[in-house]
């Protein structure tokens, strides 16, 4: 059942969502990123269906809805690094490379997670590898785009500024769930639901705004990233 304060934090997520989803379409910054126009969807249809069924608030659901956004977070990643490497073969090479090398090493984690049906049990053993595997892809690009001084589009930018610290701060309140147990987890869920919001309203904040042009020459932008 949820509690007052989770009703709160599930209509503010979702309404800054929903604004979110918005400004994409209307300001047609999808066409840059469909995956995040995916992901961002995803995420607003789990808070909707909770809201409208409070009865789906259970750890079945939450554990599948946090699979599938997980497969959709590294289809993003892939789209970014794909799009923002475009026109360099070497490297588009080298994040290929690194993202493999953090795929088989997430895949490695969750299979040595201790077998568990219990959904919240899975929750706590298998799914921290996996967050944290993401929040590494994420981390792969945006440390190569600096790294090779590639520019990027605003929301480029800011889909791995926002996700790379609340994925790495999801990770660790798992961990200290499954380590202190159901005692704190007031306390976790206060931890990555405010860094949730934090994230929205950032993100927001990008696709509502102004996103100036990158401070080198057009035709360097139109022949490293065509797709703009």
């Amino acid at each position: 059942m949820l509690t007052g304060y989770q009703q709160v934090v599930l209509r503010c997520e979702a309404l800054l969502l929903g604004c979110l989803l918005l400004g994409l379409i209307a300001r047609g910054s999808w066409r840059v990123c469909a995956t995040f126009l995916l992901y961002v969807a995803a995420v607003l249809a789990a808070d909707a269906v909770v809201l409208l069924s409070p009865n789906h608030y259970r750890w079945d659901f939450w554990l599948g809805t946090e699979i599938v956004h997980a497969v959709l977070k590294l289809l993003l990643v892939t789209e970014l690094g794909w799009r923002i490497f475009a026109k360099l073969p070497g490297a588009r090479a080298a994040t290929g490379a690194a993202l493999l090398a953090v795929l088989v090493a997430t895949l490695v984690a969750v299979l040595e997670a201790p077998a568990a049906t219990a959904p919240e049990i899975v929750a706590q053993t298998a799914l921290p590898p996996v967050l944290q595997g993401t929040a590494w892809a994420f981390g792969v690009v945006f440390a190569l785009m600096l790294w090779f001084r590639v520019p990027s589009h605003p929301l480029h930018r800011a889909v791995l500024r926002g996700l790379v610290p609340y994925l790495l701060v999801l990770t660790v309140c798992m961990d200290v769930l499954r380590t202190l147990g159901w005692d704190v987890r007031p306390a976790v869920v206060y931890g990555y639901t405010i860094a949730y919001q934090v994230v929205l309203l950032y993100w927001n904040a990008v696709v509502w705004g102004s996103q100036p042009e990158p401070p080198v020459a057009p035709g360097v932008v139109q022949a490293l990233q065509p797709w703009r």
